[in-house]
């Protein structure tokens, strides 16, 4: 697991959400969890990176799973280092 998947996984268990029964590319939404609860740890994980993202750039589809939380912030970090 690399860093990145590590520390949103612990951001998620933060929000009460029962990382270890899901996998990397789990859609989360059909485990039960709502949008918000998405969206409001997927902000939390942007404030720990210190990204400067609008949110309205942050679109569900990019959120349904750890991997695409991953692969968004990923992306974002290294848009960051490259500026």
């Amino acid at each position: 697991m690399n860093p990145i998947e590590h520390k949103i996984r612990e951001i998620l268990t933060l929000a009460d959400i029962a990382v270890d029964q899901i996998g990397s590319n789990d859609d989360m939404t059909t485990m039960g969890l709502n949008s918000l609860t998405l969206i409001k740890s997927m902000l939390e994980i942007i404030k720990f990176y210190d990204l400067e993202i609008d949110e309205e750039s942050v679109e569900f589809y990019n959120i349904k799973t750890i991997q695409n939380m991953v692969d968004f912030v990923s992306a974002n970090v290294a848009e960051k280092a490259n500026a």
